[in-house]
């Protein structure tokens, strides 16, 4: 119960119900943990888990058991790769979970989200979308497209009260695709900051943005350390 000043019960406490897609490393499992530590109930689905983003049943199977029950939901699962060559061959899977991994969940989020009018959904995009690349072409045009589907699903779910909001961020330290990947420093030059993220210090403003910033929508917030400016 909640307690008033004289000490009445003023009503219960509901905490909200959260959905994480990539949760188990890296960025979603710094997200999990942050929402955890603030009360929230977490619910994460990876493909380590027997979750594929990129697949419509999955998600038709989420909502038969979660249905109408998330207060935020946070489409973050992505995979890259960090060669022109090794992205051709990985090619399928990059738009499978990037692209689709997103543009699926968003046809449903009036399937899955609280219908309270409050309702957040957070998308990890990438500062890499804000420029050409030769190294991942394909990773840099699939998360363009993520900021055009924010973008127009903004638009067609204000009706339904449901903000959508993505988290651009730019060089962070990750085990994104499962490699051993090492940012290389000459690539940090480039940031005035001259440093990389940690996936916790991430984390902490994800959190701030959707649970604090209630006006923000349909936008797009790149946390890049000044890289693009």
């Amino acid at each position: 119960m909640v307690i008033g000043e004289m000490g009445q019960a003023t009503g219960v406490l509901k905490m909200s119900k959260v959905l994480i897609t990539g949760h188990t490393s890296g960025i979603g499992k710094a997200l999990k943990e942050k929402f955890e530590e603030n009360g929230h109930e977490v619910i994460g689905v990876s493909r380590s888990t027997g979750f594929d983003v990129g697949k419509e049943g999955d998600w038709e199977r989420l909502i038969e058991e979660h249905g109408m029950t998330f207060d935020y939901v946070i489409l973050n699962a992505g995979v890259a790769r960090f060669t022109h060559k090794e992205e051709e061959d990985y090619s399928d899977r990059i738009v499978s979970t990037d692209l689709m991994g997103v543009y699926y969940p968003l046809c449903r989020l009036i399937l899955l989200m609280n219908p309270n009018g409050e309702s957040v959904c957070g998308v990890t995009g990438s500062s890499c979308a804000y420029q050409s690349s030769i190294d991942h072409p394909l990773y840099a045009a699939v998360k363009t497209g993520v900021d055009i589907l924010v973008k127009s699903f903004t638009k067609i779910l204000a009706v339904d009260g449901i903000r959508i909001i993505s988290i651009a961020p730019g060089f962070t330290i990750t085990n994104l695709g499962n490699q051993n990947y090492e940012i290389p420093e000459k690539l940090l030059e480039g940031v005035p900051l001259k440093r990389a993220m940690n996936p916790d210090e991430l984390a902490g403003y994800y959190y701030t943005i959707l649970t604090e910033f209630k006006f923000a929508n349909g936008c797009q917030f790149v946390i890049d350390g000044g890289e693009h400016a």
